[in-house]
């Protein structure tokens, strides 16, 4: 629903390789905090473990790295059909 909510909010642009740039990122960063979710499956993920996975917390940057590159950069706008979205968008 969020990643729908944030498509039909950027369509309203009339612009819809943004909308769809804005959909994409949506859904990854709804994945990324979904990680969260899944770490603990009883009680919070916010522990005193929340820091404790190195391996993890370098694959959310590398996420976040790679999902900047997607958007901004323009081979991989070229691949994944991405345009710029501003600090707003983000």
């Amino acid at each position: 629903m969020g990643t729908l909510g944030a498509y039909a909010w950027a369509i309203r642009s009339g612009y819809q390789a943004k909308a769809m740039t804005l959909a994409f990122t949506t859904f990854v960063l709804f994945q990324f905090f979904n990680t969260f979710n899944a770490r603990a499956e009883h009680g919070s993920a916010f522990n005193e473990h929340f820091f404790r996975n190195g391996k993890l917390w370098l694959a959310l940057i590398a996420v976040i790295a790679l999902q900047v590159v997607a958007v901004h950069r323009r081979p991989a706008q070229a691949i994944f059909d991405t345009v710029d979205l501003t600090l707003e968008d983000w």
